[in-house]
């Protein structure tokens, strides 16, 4: 099964990546993410002038059309970062709970 983004979604990657360079620097983003518990008005109505909330309607009823398949293409690509070493989840498991001082599971 093919994962890769069409034509039309790179370039609207493109497009978002280009849009929050310009308009969500890092420092604005950091400061809303130290204010987790408070709603992002700000990031919401740059979103909106943006264009931007329409991304998950169908496209008949006036949105972009945003797909599930657009999300799994970015799930493989993040679950490669996700890995913490060459070893098995069960192996991981494992030396997380030697080092919290929980008993073997098996």
């Amino acid at each position: 099964m093919d994962f890769e983004l069409n034509e039309e979604w790179q370039l609207f990657r493109d497009a978002v990546r280009k849009w929050m360079v310009k308009e969500c620097p890092k420092d604005w983003c950091r400061e809303l993410e130290r204010k987790e518990h408070e709603y992002p008005q700000e990031l919401w109505d740059k979103l909106t002038e943006g264009g931007f909330n329409g991304i998950g309607i169908d496209e008949h009823y006036g949105g972009m059309g945003y797909s599930a398949e657009t999300d799994m293409q970015r799930y493989w690509r993040d679950a490669r970062l996700m890995s913490i070493g060459p070893i098995s989840n069960e192996m991981a498991r494992n030396m997380i709970a030697e080092e919290l001082g929980l008993p073997r599971s098996y």
